[in-house]
């Protein structure tokens, strides 16, 4: 779809039931609590999803019952809002509601040794410090664009651009 630079085929739409991107298992996403990390994405989702948990970059394991299992790390929107964190623990929720799909905004999480920061469109929304609560590094989980990693549910509806981890 057009990105948010209006730019021709240079960005994902995913419709909120079957559309996603897997990465390939790699060392290069496993976390652990001592290390540090960014995720970003520039969205613009689309109104009326069922899902009230639409997964946009998010690391979990497979599990029949997605609501079971337990994500790594990731980066979510909730009731069409900001949300990031570990396990079922939601650490970080924004104050911005994210729901205009003529609308690009960015949402960013940093992680540094237990400190979580969440911004949206470069200011700062939330932040936490959670120790000795920390990232679960799960070799095994997968890491997904547009689902709950392995596990299929919180499906994201909407356009999808320049999602970063590093």
């Amino acid at each position: 779809t057009t990105d948010r630079l209006g730019n021709k085929n240079s960005a994902c739409y995913l419709n909120g039931k079957n559309a996603y991107v897997e990465l390939p298992l790699s060392e290069l996403y496993n976390f652990g609590r001592d290390d540090q990390f960014t995720l970003s994405a520039w969205i613009a989702p689309d109104a009326g999803n069922s899902w009230p948990a639409q997964a946009l970059l998010v690391k979990s394991p497979f599990d029949f019952d997605f609501t079971v299992s337990q994500w790594t790390y990731g980066l979510y929107l909730l009731n069409y809002k900001g949300m990031s964190g570990f396990a079922y623990r939601a650490i970080l929720n924004s104050k911005t509601t994210i729901n205009s799909k003529n609308c690009w905004f960015n949402l960013t999480v940093t992680y540094q040794k237990g400190k979580w920061r969440m911004f949206i469109n470069g200011t700062e929304e939330d932040n936490a410090i959670k120790q000795p609560e920390y990232v679960n590094n799960n070799v095994k989980a997968k890491l997904a664009i547009g689902r709950k990693g392995a596990s299929r549910g919180d499906w994201y509806k909407g356009k999808i651009d320049e999602v970063l981890l590093y």
